[in-house]
């Protein structure tokens, strides 16, 4: 039987917009951290585990250079694909906030109105993995916590606030495989630990 598709989403590491509380979606200008840094190297150790076939990042600075350290390890090439970038955010870009409550504590303001909507992340969510399925193999996609949350919650079928609660941790592993349909096989995954690669021999 042929290997059924896995994607696994990978938040970028720490980086300054996480140390200074800033919001921001843009290109440039927010680089990892050292700790970061360390935290893509331990990264690449876990998605080794799982034999990737392909690489691809977010354009975004702290993205794409948490994919390239995990490259390092891998020399399968990188790509970036635009889908995965930052939620944008509108007239929220370059506040400072807690990166954690941002949302719900800004539902009420005005200029939450500018800020790309959930079901337009879910969307460009599903047209990557729609297309990463398609391809076969193991994908390993960096991204940013928004974006991968909203790809976990088009899984669960769930709005914005429903998945409120979905946990997406600084170089975890989001794991989501494709047999006819898809399933999320792991949030927030620190480590691969054997039963979890039991889980997922089916689609290896």
């Amino acid at each position: 039987m042929d290997a059924m598709p896995l994607i696994v989403f990978i938040r970028h590491g720490e980086s300054t917009t996480n140390t200074e509380n800033v919001l921001t979606d843009a290109l440039d200008g927010f680089p990892l951290t050292e700790r970061g840094r360390g935290m893509a190297r331990g990264a690449m150790e876990e998605v080794r585990k799982l034999a990737p076939s392909r690489i691809v990042s977010s354009p975004v600075l702290r993205a794409k250079d948490t994919a390239a350290i995990i490259n390092e390890g891998l020399g399968l090439g990188l790509s970036l694909d635009d889908r995965l970038w930052e939620r944008r955010m509108g007239a929220m870009n370059g506040r400072r906030g807690d990166r954690g409550m941002w949302r719900f504590e800004s539902y009420s303001k005005p200029e939450f109105g500018s800020v790309e909507g959930w079901e337009s992340v879910r969307a460009r969510m599903r047209s990557f993995m729609d297309n990463a399925a398609s391809l076969g193999g193991t994908t390993v996609a960096v991204s940013h916590g928004d974006p991968i949350a909203a790809a976990i919650c088009e899984v669960l079928g769930l709005d914005e606030m429903a998945g409120f609660g979905v946990r997406v941790g600084h170089c975890r592993l989001s794991i989501i495989g494709f047999d006819g349909g898809y399933e999320v096989l792991g949030t927030d995954v620190p480590y691969v630990r054997p039963d979890l690669a039991v889980r997922m021999r089916r689609y290896q």
